[in-house]
This record gives structure tokens, C-alpha cells and sequence, in this order.
């Protein structure tokens, strides 16, 4: 059961333009959430505290000028995020960062505070926990489903089965799915997968790798197009969208 003023670990809070996925180019709240085991369920006594590290809550793209103390508890992220932040202009406030999923008490806790604000709340999540799943669904307003489909033929039922049941807690009005790809991949293995998950209401996004050894350079025009091609018969509509931010070098 959920305790009271459970705490998590924040790396950073920074307002920015999104920059990748359907909502790029919106100034959000970004709430770039740190490990998982860093959740506790309730806050200790001061002097049973370890010691804390600290966090930026940056109030101006690529500024460093308040310092917060992680972990940190529901009410006093809320409390810092409305001293700092014009809250109502943004277009919604983005948890990213590590799987929300693993640090439900949190989530549960804070979620509802911004609600309660009438903020819209964007989250990322590849669904480990189909439970856990359906809690976050019902706390936010948008959402970016990551598909980590096997790169292998021979995937489990299990984890299609798992796709389809989270697939069935959402609506594509309000979820759209992501794809991280690699040039130097097969596209057929994974269209074998996708073929076999309830996929064909939502919008894709095919998101370029660019980190290790795959590069945005790798993606010419006519690769490009033939990812595209190929994939878009399985959705309503399919988007290539890169990481813009990183190619802008948007903080």
C-alpha cells in the first residue's frame, strides 16, 4: 500500500522545448526522474537521513540557479515546481528519465498534486508492469509508449502478450508508440513482431538511434523512406522524428 510523503530521486528539473516525439517544438517541464532505489517509503528522521545529493531545477534553458536536495518527497518537488516555475504556460509537464513505473509510490503521490493544478501531464514508459501500467494511465494525460520489440524472431508469448494487454489500457487519442532504430538493422524482424500486436489505430514514431555506433548520418533520404514504407501499412499514421534537440543542441 502506498505510504505518505515517499520520496524518489530527481537528476534534474528543466523547463526546454521538447524535442523529439509528436509534441516537439512545446515548451514543457521537464522531470528527468534518477534511480529507482532511491524511492523510500517515508521520510526518516533527519538523523537516520544519509547523506543527500543534489539536483538543479533549471529555470531557464541551460541555467544552473536553484539547488534541489534528492531524494525528495511528493509535496516539496510540487512545492519547488510552483515557487520556480510559471506553471500554467507550459504545455504540459514531462516525466522522462528512469521507468516512472519502478517508483510508483511517488508517482501515485505526485501526479494527482499536478492534476489538482489542471496541469497535463506527459509521461514515458515501456510498460514493464502491466498493473503498474494501468495506475499510471488513469494519472496522465499523454503518453509515449517505448516498444522494446525483440530483435530476434523467436520471441516469447510472453512478451507479446504483454504489449496487447497494455495496448487495451490506452487510447490512441492520448498514446502515441515510439520505436528506437538502428540503420544497420533488419526492419522485417521487427515488422514480423509489430504484426503480431493490436498496433493499427496508433501513430508511430520511428525514432534514429544516435548514440553507440549507429549515427544520424547513417539515415540517407532513400533509407529513410523505404523504413517508412514499410512500416506504414501496420499504423494510422507513421512519423520519422530524430532526436532534434540533440541535432540543435537544445539544453
Amino acid at each position: 500500500m502506498k505510504t505518505a510523503n515517499s520520496r524518489t530521486d530527481i537528476s534534474e528539473v528543466f523547463a526546454s522545448i521538447q524535442g523529439e516525439g509528436l509534441f516537439i517544438g512545446t515548451m514543457q517541464l521537464f522531470i528527468r526522474m534518477g534511480n529507482a532505489e532511491a524511492e523510500c517509503q517515508s521520510i526518516k528522521q533527519s538523523s537516520d537521513q544519509s547523506a543527500e545529493n543534489s539536483f538543479w531545477l533549471r529555470t531557464l534553458p541551460g541555467t544552473r540557479n536553484v539547488m534541489g536536495k534528492s531524494p525528495i518527497t511528493a509535496s516539496k518537488l510540487f512545492t519547488g515546481l510552483k515557487k520556480h516555475y510559471p506553471l500554467q504556460q507550459f504545455f504540459c509537464v514531462a516525466m522522462i528519465g528512469r521507468e516512472p513505473l519502478q517508483q510508483m509510490d511517488f508517482i501515485t503521490e505526485f501526479l494527482p498534486m499536478l492534476r489538482r493544478e489542471n496541469l497535463k501531464i506527459f509521461a514515458q514508459t515501456s510498460a514493464p508492469s502491466v498493473k503498474n501500467f494501468a495506475t499510471l494511465a488513469q494519472l496522465v494525460d499523454l503518453l509515449c509508449l517505448d516498444l522494446e520489440v525483440p530483435r530476434k524472431e523467436a520471441a516469447s508469448n510472453r512478451e507479446r502478450k504483454r504489449l496487447t494487454d497494455v495496448l487495451e489500457l490506452t487510447s490512441p487519442s492520448t498514446t502515441y508508440l515510439r520505436l528506437t532504430v538502428d540503420a544497420h538493422e533488419s526492419p522485417h524482424v521487427l515488422l514480423s513482431q509489430l504484426k503480431q500486436l493490436p498496433v493499427s489505430r496508433y501513430t508511430l514514431v520511428l525514432q534514429p538511434r544516435m548514440e553507440g555506433l549507429s549515427h544520424i548520418s547513417d539515415w540517407d533520404t532513400g533509407t529513410i523512406l523505404e523504413w517508412i514504407n514499410l512500416f506504414a501499412p501496420l499504423f494510422a499514421q507513421i512519423r520519422w522524428i530524430p532526436q532534434v534537440h540533440k541535432l540543435l543542441r537544445i539544453p
